[in-house]
């Protein structure tokens, strides 16, 4: 049994013969969470949202911190009559100084997110596909691109001679090349959006460390689209950035970014992985990240509610 004497005034104090005890006591900083990677299953909260605002034009497929493997099957059947209209498609994209490059169809179930099977096609007998209304899969990545020191999103407007949503708003990336985008002799889906932002840009992005990756399927054009959410690039390379025949860049200020999201030409993906930057950068503010400057006038909570409710 221990004995406990209290002491209750100064006199008792200067009398008592127990020593004193001295404790040190260690004040433990708060956790820093700038440094954590974003959970991409706290995103899944906000897919119904997204849903329900996109319709049937958009299915949100994942959140990813990881992207899928890719693994070639063979190559896609053609009909008698869509090889003869490829070979017409390949002349005409021939005589407008187009690339008649090879693209990769998605054939197996989107619910295995971690290998997508995919057979090989050139973009002729997508067209060809296509003149019978088929949407065959095609498989392509994207960035989307953040100054943070300018506090600028760096968005793409489609020229008006692509074939799919022309004039319309979007993020920078396309389709995925099966003998350009390899590593190591693998085909890897971070060396497609890469490619990309360099073609679109003459950028050179890194991408040693990807916030959150997000995976859509359009319904209007049956694309499987793999995009980059966040990609940093510095203010110095804002200068550098050089456009193609397929658009052109536009940098749009955190702060005009309702504006533009109002605006009514928008792929639905390129949308929608906006938005995903404002849900991931409101979970980032939430979590204290330092890496993020302060801005008063603008609330990506806010602006994502205000959207997702009109």
């Amino acid at each position: 049994m221990i004995e406990t004497t209290v002491l209750t005034d100064t006199k008792s104090l200067k009398q008592s013969t127990m020593p004193l005890i001295s404790i040190d006591i260690t004040i433990l900083p708060q956790p820093d969470f700038s440094d954590m990677p974003i959970d991409p299953t706290l995103l899944q909260t906000r897919r119904p949202e997204f849903q329900h605002y996109f319709g049937d034009t958009l299915e949100f497929i994942a959140f990813l911190t990881i992207a899928p493997s890719i693994k070639i099957t063979g190559h896609t059947s053609l009909s008698a009559a869509e090889l003869a209209a490829s070979r017409q498609h390949a002349t005409r994209l021939a005589a407008i100084n187009r690339p008649d490059d090879p693209h990769l169809i998605v054939t197996s179930a989107l619910s295995n997110t971690s290998c997508l099977e995919v057979e090989e096609i050139n973009f002729s007998g997508i067209c060809s596909l296509r003149d019978q209304s088929q949407q065959p899969a095609i498989l392509s990545a994207s960035a989307l691109l953040v100054c943070e020191e300018t506090q600028e999103l760096i968005l793409h407007r489609r020229s008006e001679s692509v074939v799919t949503h022309p004039n319309h708003w979007h993020v920078i990336g396309g389709a995925m090349h099966p003998q350009l985008d390899l590593d190591q002799g693998q085909l890897n889906l971070l060396k497609t959006i890469q490619r990309e932002v360099q073609e679109e840009t003459e950028l050179t992005i890194e991408l040693d460390d990807i916030p959150l990756l997000s995976l859509v399927k359009e319904s209007s054009n049956g694309f499987i689209q793999c995009a980059a959410i966040g990609i940093g690039i510095s203010a110095k390379t804002l200068d550098d950035i050089h456009d193609n025949w397929e658009g052109h860049t536009v940098r749009v200020p955190f702060t005009n970014l309702a504006t533009c999201l109002r605006e009514p030409l928008w792929v639905p993906s390129g949308k929608a992985h906006v938005l995903t930057w404002l849900a991931l950068r409101a979970m980032r503010q939430a979590q204290g990240d330092g890496q993020l400057q302060e801005n008063s006038q603008f609330n990506p909570e806010e602006l994502l509610t205000q959207i997702l409710r009109e």
